[in-house]
């Protein structure tokens, strides 16, 4: 898409504080919004807390200023405290916007300190770290440190006012936002499935994306694949994400069905795989409104993912996929199962319905307008 130039407006400046800057479905939240925002006109920036991992490149090329804290995961600094301040007063920005909760609790001192007009917070699940960080959100709240909180999902929020009292008039919805996703032909699909996944036409790919982090449950999908695997030989599991795999996947990997796995680490291309699979599989016990759900059915393929937060708000039950209880290897084995033996066609409209579906709720350029018309909003 050729977009025009946009003078962008002195008076219009935010910046996106987040505790760090890699790969993730924050990360990539700031970096889509932030794009779209310089289209609408408003300077963009960018406060890491900690060394940025991901994006670096990606914010040069969009002219979104990016600046770091240099902190250490676990360790308070005054010093940093300090140089935030600095970027601050130096940046100007109308509107701060932290996402997570290190950068929450560093806006809610820097941004009235340097007087702010508009300061928001980002929470991107339910549990927000534990009860503790929802008690100080809540109390940041009602102190009128944050103006608003934003979520991503509508049962984020409705849980955070009916589960842990957050003021409702305080609370709004801004869903993840998706670019067109990349198309492939046959022949590309071909060539990615057998240089990435390992595999031929003849095999049911499914496809794990999510960093290694306890609340993605991979002990379950794991459970489940054995229960599904045993019972369909043709049917393969790819894995990608961010740090050590746990225990349950390393003795997958062992066992002798760790023919049918591969293990492929941390990917930057997960986009560009994503529609040689066949299909997406989520087992987390909390996942907000999960980026690669977005990506797959933005890319034409079905998903089973667990019924949690914002996932049944992306996928319809039986239309674009499954949805099954968290914590039930057997509830996912069975939809995996069953998803995989529909006839070609009838996943094929699976995949084409979750596409529109994508497109019409959830492009990037539509999400960015509700993020622009809340600043102006606040800011009257």
């Amino acid at each position: 898409m050729i977009r025009r130039r946009v003078k962008l407006d002195t008076g219009r400046r935010v910046l996106f504080v987040v505790t760090e800057f890699g790969r993730g479905g924050a990360e990539t939240q700031i970096l889509r919004v932030g794009r779209e925002l310089r289209h609408l006109g408003w300077h963009v920036s960018v406060l890491s807390l900690m060394a940025p991992e991901g994006f670096v490149q990606e914010c040069a090329a969009d002219g979104i200023a990016l600046e770091t804290l240099e902190m250490t995961r676990g360790r308070a600094s005054a010093r940093a405290l300090g140089r935030a301040a600095a970027i601050v007063k130096r940046e100007r920005p109308a509107v701060l916007v932290a996402f997570l909760f290190h950068a929450v609790v560093l806006g809610a001192v820097v941004a009235p300190l340097m007087s702010v007009p508009v300061r928001i917070a980002s929470v991107r699940d339910s549990t927000f770290g534990g009860p503790r960080n929802l008690r100080l959100l809540r109390l940041l709240l009602r102190a009128r440190v944050y103006d608003r909180i934003v979520t991503n999902s509508v049962n984020v929020r409705s849980n955070l006012i009916e589960t842990h009292r957050m003021p409702q008039e305080a609370m709004v919805v801004v869903p993840n936002g998706i670019d067109a996703s990349p198309t492939i032909d046959d022949e590309q699909r071909q060539r990615i499935r057998a240089n990435a996944f390992g595999v031929g036409a003849d095999v049911f790919q499914w496809f794990a994306v999510g960093n290694f982090r306890p609340e993605k449950d991979y002990p379950t999908l794991v459970a489940a694949f054995r229960r599904a695997a045993e019972r369909d030989h043709a049917i393969h599991l790819a894995l990608a994400g961010k740090g050590e795999p746990p225990d349950a996947v390393r003795a997958l990997l062992q066992s002798p069905l760790g023919a049918r796995v591969r293990f492929l680490g941390q990917r930057h291309d997960v986009r560009q795989l994503l529609p040689a699979a066949d299909a997406l599989v989520l087992s987390s016990t909390t996942d907000a409104m999960p980026n690669v759900v977005m990506e797959a059915l933005s890319a034409g393929i079905p998903v089973v993912a667990t019924n949690v937060d914002g996932v049944p708000e992306m996928v319809d039950d039986g239309v674009t996929g499954t949805l099954v209880p968290p914590r039930d290897p057997q509830a996912l084995a069975d939809a995996m199962l069953a998803l995989s033996r529909l006839p070609a066609a009838r996943r094929r409209a699976m995949g084409d319905a979750g596409r529109r579906e994508m497109q019409r709720r959830f492009d990037v350029g539509v999400v960015a307008r509700q993020w622009a018309d809340l600043f102006e909003q606040l800011l009257c």
